[in-house]
């Protein structure tokens, strides 16, 4: 039964991989980009490569890149950035949700698009409309949203605000968006940002490190949620799984193909949906965890290496592997060995 519901699983993946089309296509590159594909492996970037759900481009120090959609939509990314394609289900259809890791994409979308994608961060979530704007994703998981042209609906903790032209808002994680900023024409330095969010990470790493999981508890408890669900679909799949074989054995291969086609079709659609949405949140989570938690345990450790002993540090650990803890316990289980 257990190889069963694996093989579906896998069968359910392969075949969304297989029919997955193109999101965008390098357009151009300055310096060393890599991207980063669905099995972990990762080659350098030249202009006409292809953007694929499950890709990620990374640039390096002092290096761009910008991608280029069929509508005539750009994204720019700026040095040291982390820019990942990623798809989940929402009120019955697939979306590609365009996920800022680190660093800063400028986004500029066709007026003539049939749709736009959701942009992520590890603090929010945007919905935008014939929109020009710039999103920031800063050291302590915090964000940056400027828009330049149109409308951008950013929604983070259960609230929403609504970005005009010449205006932001800064949010951070687990928290919900901040009050407008008011650009007056000028265009934000992320360097300067970023920087001082790494300093009010220092002034204060435990409470920079409670916010960042309160992020992460979120993505965690999605995992949970989500799960027994679909553990629920894997059975009822399991078992028309085996009333197709006796319908085609009892009845012919005619019939037992018009149940497979009527019934158990919409039981694979249903199981796919939880599947790219369980995808989804455990992706997130390790993402936050690499980008984030990580690179922050790295920073204050290297702060205090001769002094293990330091409260501070003491509590910023405690909490730094109760985070762990957590992501072993409730989401490490969706990851596979290629997502590493």
């Amino acid at each position: 039964m257990k190889k069963q519901i694996i093989f579906i699983a896998i069968f359910i993946i392969l075949a969304s991989a297989l029919y997955a089309q193109s999101v965008a296509a390098i357009s151009y590159v300055d310096g060393w980009v890599d991207i980063k594909d669905g099995s972990g492996s990762a080659f350098e970037a030249f202009i006409g490569d292809d953007l694929f759900p499950g890709n990620s481009v990374i640039t390096g120090k002092n290096s761009y890149a910008e991608l280029l959609e069929k509508t005539g939509s750009t994204y720019k990314m700026s040095p040291e950035t982390v820019f990942t394609v990623r798809e989940m289900e929402s009120n019955g259809k697939k979306e590609s949700v365009l996920a800022v890791t680190v660093g800063e994409v400028a986004f500029k979308f066709n007026k003539v698009a049939s749709s736009e994608p959701m942009i992520a961060t590890h603090s929010t979530v945007a919905g935008v409309r014939g929109t020009e704007f710039v999103v920031y994703s800063g050291v302590d998981g915090s964000s940056l949203i400027a828009v330049t042209q149109g409308l951008v609906e950013v929604e983070a903790a259960g609230k929403s605000v609504s970005l005009n032209p010449d205006e932001a808002v800064e949010v951070k994680p687990g928290s919900p968006p901040g009050d407008k900023i008011q650009l007056l024409g000028i265009r934000l330095d992320f360097s300067k940002w970023n920087e001082n969010k790494k300093q009010e990470f220092l002034n204060n790493p435990v409470e920079a490190l409670k916010a960042v999981d309160k992020r992460l508890d979120y993505y965690n408890s999605k995992v949970q949620e989500l799960y027994p669900i679909y553990l629920e679909l894997h059975e009822k799949g399991n078992k028309e799984w085996a009333e197709y074989q006796k319908i085609k054995k009892e009845q012919g291969d005619v019939t037992g193909n018009q149940y497979r086609d009527t019934v158990m079709i919409e039981t694979t659609r249903i199981t796919s949906a939880y599947i790219l949405n369980l995808r989804y949140y455990a992706l997130s989570a390790l993402s936050m965890r690499r980008y984030i938690v990580g690179n922050m345990y790295a920073e204050i450790k290297s702060r205090y290496i001769t002094k293990l002993n330091d409260p501070l540090f003491t509590e910023f650990y405690k909490l730094y592997t109760e985070i762990l803890k957590k992501f072993e316990e409730k989401t490490i289980f969706q990851i596979n060995e290629t997502d590493i």
